[in-house]
């Protein structure tokens, strides 16, 4: 199931340039404009990690993240935080990040996990959250907090 994040057409041209024949976005700019841009890309993308933080979706490796990213077939956001050196004339790399959306991790997940358990490497119990647990209580929490606002509710204006 490969299923991209819809990203409004109107602030496409936030996320940077747009790799040909994939789904990565690449920006540059400094830290002021790097906390607008990661703002940016958490509300388009409902939550994202660094390729590194995938694996705990099915036994993703970096590797792989960056495999089918490359491939076109899992989006990414790429931010370089640039700063000037030798009196401006020159910019300095400074530190790079890389976002991939949650959501198309949890679905190429699930597509990982399908599998296991039809070639039975694994059983629907090891890969299955328990019925009843903490797990379960965060979520139940999570979905009565949404319903009531979430964090815009306890904003004060």
């Amino acid at each position: 199931m490969d299923k991209p994040i819809p990203i409004p057409p109107e602030i496409e041209h936030v996320f940077g340039k747009k790799t040909p024949k994939t789904r990565m976005y690449e920006r540059k700019g400094n830290r002021a404009e790097y906390r607008v841009w990661t703002e940016a890309v958490f509300d388009v993308t409902g939550g994202a990690v660094s390729p590194g933080g995938a694996s705990m979706y099915g036994g993703i490796s970096r590797a792989s993240v960056h495999n089918r990213m490359e491939a076109g077939k899992l989006t990414a956001f790429f931010f370089e935080v640039r700063k000037g050196g030798l009196a401006g004339l020159l910019e300095i790399r400074d530190t790079p990040y890389i976002y991939v959306p949650v959501s198309e991790l949890e679905a190429w997940a699930e597509e990982i996990k399908e599998r296991k358990i039809k070639r039975g490497k694994v059983t629907p119990e090891e890969v299955e959250l328990p019925k009843t647990g903490w797990a379960q209580d965060f979520l139940a929490w999570k979905k009565k907090w949404k319903k009531k606002g979430g964090w815009h509710a306890l904003w004060i204006f």
